[in-house]
């Protein structure tokens, strides 16, 4: 079985590599933090007043609670999935949209390569963040999270499409591809049922790619007050945080906690990118 064989070899590759064993050992607890977070939250409501205001981290209160006597690390357990979850759909939108418009753009002719590398550039010279920031104004600040995940994933395909449309035109150029179009395979199938398997270890790259900046694009519009302030994420908490003025109380255990995650998790995904990029690129190993 050459493809187990071939699952293992890169099993092998990708723990064997310094950069993705660390940065999947970072993002290793935050993603059991997010499982089993909500299950042993101290509280299920973490927006219920559950103690005095402004208590440091204690026995009773592991990470303190905030000026509005809720439990902070309550809310940091249910705030971790909820983010990772608006992030990973944007990031699949995102790498949808921008794999298939590459692989049309690299595969098909001239005229449709310009038409999508047009709408390819006016997207790259659009400021994702920005931009939603913007039209919240006209469609009103308390748009759902699933509204920005659906926001940040349609106007954050772009640099995709740079990536695999020189790969699609590559492989294109292959004598597989000939084969299949002198057995009467058609263009749709070539393009989806030939060369898009040959990239879908890329896919992986692309994928964690667009799910990192899901999460920094998200968390910022959460803390500018755009999106569901009323479901905790690192944004909301950060949000409220700097609505309540925590800094100026020195109540750093509230907004510290998802400032850390967001970095830290933004830190192993950029590892594990780091590493799979040297294992499917030979020019970058050593």
């Amino acid at each position: 079985m050459p493809e187990v064989n071939e699952i293992r070899s890169l099993f092998r590759s990708m723990f064997s590599d310094e950069s993705f064993l660390t940065g999947f050992i970072m993002f290793l607890p935050v993603i059991i933090l997010a499982v089993i977070g909500p299950f042993i939250a101290p509280y299920k409501h973490p927006d219920a007043v559950v103690g005095p205001p402004g208590v440091p981290p204690s026995s009773q209160y592991l990470l303190g609670t905030t000026l509005y006597g809720q439990d902070v690390w309550s809310q940091l357990l249910f705030a971790t999935p909820a983010t990772l979850i608006i992030a990973a759909v944007a990031g699949a939108i995102a790498t949808a949209i921008g794999i298939v418009l590459g692989v049309i753009a690299g595969y098909f002719g001239k005229t449709i390569n310009d038409i999508i590398n047009f709408f390819t550039n006016l997207f790259i010279a659009i400021p994702v963040t920005l931009f939603i920031m913007i039209l919240s104004v006209v469609i009103g600040p308390k748009i759902s999270n699933w509204l920005v995940a659906l926001l940040t994933g349609l106007f954050s395909w772009s640099w995709t499409v740079r990536a695999v449309d020189p790969m699609t035109r590559s492989i294109k150029a292959r004598d597989f591809i000939n084969v299949a179009r002198l057995n009467g395979s058609s263009s749709f199938e070539i393009a989806f049922g030939e060369i898009l398997p040959v990239i879908l270890p890329y896919v992986v790259i692309v994928y964690i790619i667009q799910f990192n900046a899901a999460i920094m694009t998200i968390v910022t519009l959460n803390l500018f007050g755009i999106g569901s302030l009323s479901i905790a994420t690192w944004g909301t908490m950060l949000y409220w945080s700097v609505i309540a003025t925590a800094f100026a109380y020195g109540i750093w255990w509230w907004y510290v906690p998802p400032g850390f995650l967001t970095a830290w998790t933004t830190l192993a995904l950029i590892l594990m990118v780091r590493g799979l990029n040297k294992i499917f690129n030979p020019r970058l190993r050593g």
